[in-house]
């Protein structure tokens, strides 16, 4: 447990990976017995993956809405980026309550936004500008592609 949220240590792909408890919806035990690297001590492997948590490189954070409709596909797809819990968004004129949650993804640079293009018109980064501004580079030259008819 580390400030208050529970973590599972597991084996994926071969290698040790953290996992938020909180994000694990369903479970079904295996029957197969618990097998533990040789030399792999709990403890040790906690702290060599909670250390590469918190000294990500430089990231970079952002400040998303999306549209609440979906939210499972949002936090599935960026889990690993995810720095808290997504909140409700203030609603915009013309918007109702709860249509919309704030979240605040980490990326390691801002060129990772591109991304986010992918949800359409269902994320929007508000924050910061240089990542807003990237993205309505790529837009617009989307846009200019298929205007062109090909």
């Amino acid at each position: 447990m580390k400030a208050g949220v529970w973590y599972l240590v597991a084996d994926l792909d071969g290698g040790p990976r953290l996992f938020r408890a909180d994000r694990i919806h369903t479970a079904e035990p295996t029957g197969d017995p618990v097998r533990r690297r040789a030399g792999a001590e709990p403890a040790g492997v906690w702290e060599t993956l909670r250390a590469g948590v918190e000294q990500r490189p430089s990231a970079v954070r952002l400040r998303v809405r999306f549209h609440r409709p979906r939210p499972e596909l949002f936090g599935r797809l960026n889990a690993a980026a995810l720095t808290g819990e997504p909140l409700p968004a203030a609603p915009r004129p013309g918007e109702e309550q709860g249509e919309w949650l704030l979240a605040e993804p980490a990326v390691s640079e801002v060129g990772r936004v591109r991304s986010l293009l992918a949800f359409g018109p269902a994320v929007e980064v508000l924050d910061p500008p240089e990542a807003r501004t990237l993205l309505a580079e790529v837009a617009a030259e989307v846009v200019e592609m298929y205007a062109a008819g090909g």
